[in-house]
């Protein structure tokens, strides 16, 4: 659980580094586009990556096998805690139970969070309750209080706009009308309720500085959106100012859950509303790098989690059992990579493994699958034909450890009609019903011994054969053990 919160928080973090620069390439557009793109750094803290990696696990299709190589960088970037060092860093259950402490901690944190949304709403339904209605022709309730909070609105499913009580007495006409679209801008846009959902995240994560500074940008946006649209409107920019000076001077801004016209910087937001900055519209590029990062934020955790779920699937078909080898584990594992289709006929360069301690070459080259279509090449360097079916015996074994019990390849007959001499087979069956087969063939200058097994696994048929030859001089390896794979 530590170690997947701790990956989960370092993904969010992530995260919201990519957002802060997206942002900063879409400076110069609308404010209300920048505040969705926080909102969403702030929904990713509720919404774990880990979601869309089981989806991927489940859902993804099959990839090519070069994929999961690229992918292990990302896994280990997105997933950088191990449940061992996580174990490793904490101190030795001598004392308190040191998960039981840290939770503590955090639930002390959150109750205090809480606390203080409750106490601050609590006092803003004491002002709700003392509030007038006032006659204003709105799409909402609208009152007014004798409290020295300035134009607010409040509430998420039922909001009211509260106003100063002596408002209109402040302002002009056009600085009030001003003011009231900014508010119902805030209500257009269900502030208060992308507010809330933001203060959940930072009841829950109240200990990470970032969500807190999300908030604050959040909150900056926000405003900063709202007078956009209130100057877009056609409020001249200059009453619109003077009318949040006038507010300023004579009411102090709303309380944290509550959204108006005194929120944020005001500072800065005067300076920006009396500049006139030119708002532009998303280019080409820029919409493209949105889609981008959208498509990069669903695909990559997708196939994060198809990737660990075919290493997974890997991983307990090449389980160690009881009598395993190196050989063995690894003969399995190609198998298990063959029945999930990560196998290609160039994947795979030669590799050199052993059998029982005897060094073997694994031909995996593109040429020996395209003219032997095998997936691996044993030379053995015995000088008995009793060695060489050792040899299959041992790799038939292996194999049907895992995988069940092989089959003869062809049915239990004494000759092979089809052959012509010089060269013939007499063929003969392995012991019981389900086992090897082995022929011998014969030839003018050879007698060769050959041993063979079958199943079908993933959708092709894997054969298990040896092939030994006593006359066969030019050989420094008279036996051959290898793997056939056919569709």
């Amino acid at each position: 659980m530590i170690v997947g919160l701790l990956n989960h928080l370092w993904q969010s973090t992530l995260f919201a580094a990519a957002i802060a620069l997206l942002t900063l390439a879409l400076r110069n557009n609308a404010a209300r586009i920048r505040y969705g793109l926080w909102f969403i750094a702030s929904l990713k803290f509720l919404v774990p990556f880990a979601l869309l990696a089981a989806a991927g696990g489940v859902f993804a299709p099959a990839m090519p096998p070069l994929t999961m190589p690229h992918l292990q960088f990302m896994q280990q970037t997105a997933q950088p805690f191990a449940a061992t060092a996580i174990l490793h860093a904490l101190p030795a259950p001598s004392g308190p139970d040191p998960l039981a402490l840290l939770f503590g901690l955090w639930f002390c944190g959150f109750s205090g969070v809480l606390l203080v949304w409750v106490v601050r709403w609590s006092r803003i339904r004491a002002v709700l309750r003392d509030a007038v209605p006032l006659p204003v022709a709105a799409p909402i309730a609208v009152k007014c209080t004798d409290s020295s909070f300035g134009p607010g609105l409040f509430g998420i499913f039922q909001p009211v706009l509260l106003l100063p009580q002596g408002i209109a007495a402040h302002l002009t006409q056009r600085e009030m009308r001003a003011i009231l679209d900014h508010e119902l801008c805030h209500l257009e846009r269900n502030d208060n309720l992308t507010a809330a959902i933001h203060m959940i995240v930072e009841s829950l994560f109240w200990f990470h500085p970032l969500v807190w500074w999300l908030g604050a940008r959040l909150n900056a946006e926000r405003e900063c959106a709202c007078d956009e649209n209130v100057v877009e409107s056609g409020n001249e920019a200059a009453t619109y100012a003077e009318g949040i000076l006038k507010v300023c001077r004579f009411y102090t801004g709303p309380p944290p859950l509550a959204a108006g016209v005194l929120s944020a910087d005001l500072e800065g937001r005067l300076e920006s509303i009396m500049a006139r900055r030119v708002i532009t519209e998303l280019n080409g590029a820029q919409k493209a790098l949105m889609t981008m990062a959208a498509l990069l934020a669903v695909t990559l955790p997708l196939l994060g989690g198809w990737s660990s779920a075919t290493e997974a699937a890997i991983a307990r078909a090449t389980a160690p059992v009881a009598g395993d080898d190196a050989t063995q584990a690894m003969l399995r594992r190609y198998i298990a990579e063959i029945k999930l289709g990560l196998v290609s006929d160039n994947a795979m360069a030669s590799k050199s493994v052993a059998i029982y301690g005897a060094p073997y070459n694994l031909d995996l080259s593109a040429n020996a699958l395209e003219n032997h279509n095998r997936i691996g090449l044993w030379r053995e360097t015995t000088n008995s034909q009793a060695g060489c079916k050792t040899t299959f015996l041992a790799l038939l074994a292996g194999l049907e450890k895992s995988y069940g019990k092989f089959s003869p390849v062809y049915p239990q007959r004494k000759k092979n009609d089809q052959d012509q001499l010089p060269i013939s087979m007499e063929w003969k069956n392995g012991p019981g019903a389900s086992g090897y087969q082995q022929a011998t063939v014969y030839m003018p200058a050879e007698t060769a011994y050959v041993w063979n097994a079958r199943k079908l696994l993933g959708g092709r048929y894997v054969d298990a054969a040896a092939v030994w030859s006593a006359g066969r001089v030019s050989d420094a390896a008279p036996c051959l053990t290898e793997l056939e794979f056919k569709s």
